[in-house]
């Protein structure tokens, strides 16, 4: 999906015509509000609120697959626009505006999260999602290899960021 979006956006910049519709390939201010959408409110809520959820009922396994999947979706998120609003963006109404996180922070808290997801799919505590894990069918050991590949993809993002180098992204991952 992401080489999708990333495909269609080259392609719309480089055949902007006049015509004011997308199969012309015509830019507007909310060409991409669908994808906020998509990101924000559908998947990294729905997976916010799983993680909560998971976490205050000892459930260790959804916990952790809620956290790889929600640092899925954050990178993907920052990897198409940079800096994007996360530290409060799960706060309803009082961060009705949220701030926008470095590119950097939010690879470090992604970092977090996926170290968090492997400690938790580790002890295998709670239920298994089974057949309703569509990717894994609720395999610890597939869910902890995916962590530990997002972790390598992340530092190998980072290692032009100020202040990385390939000792520190070595660390990380």
């Amino acid at each position: 999906n992401e080489a999708v979006l990333t495909n269609e956006w080259m392609q719309v910049s480089a055949l902007n015509e006049v015509a004011p519709n997308t199969s012309t390939y015509q830019v507007t201010n909310s060409t991409f509000d669908d994808y906020w959408y998509s990101f924000y409110n559908s998947a990294l809520e729905n997976l916010y609120q799983l993680n909560i959820k998971a976490d205050a009922n000892g459930n260790d396994v959804y916990a952790g697959i809620a956290k790889v999947l929600m640092a899925y979706t954050l990178g993907y998120a920052t990897d198409l626009w940079g800096d994007i609003p996360y530290s409060q963006s799960f706060e309803g109404v009082s961060y009705a505006t949220p701030v926008y996180d470095t590119q950097a922070d939010v690879y470090k808290d992604i970092q977090g999260l996926l170290d968090s997801a492997v400690t938790q799919l580790t002890t295998r505590n709670g239920i298994s999602p089974n057949d309703k894990d569509y990717f894994y069918s609720g395999d610890p050991d597939q869910w902890i290899k995916m962590a530990y590949t997002l972790q390598a993809r992340n530092a190998i993002h980072l290692i032009h960021a100020p202040g990385y180098d390939k000792i520190t992204q070595a660390k990380l991952a």
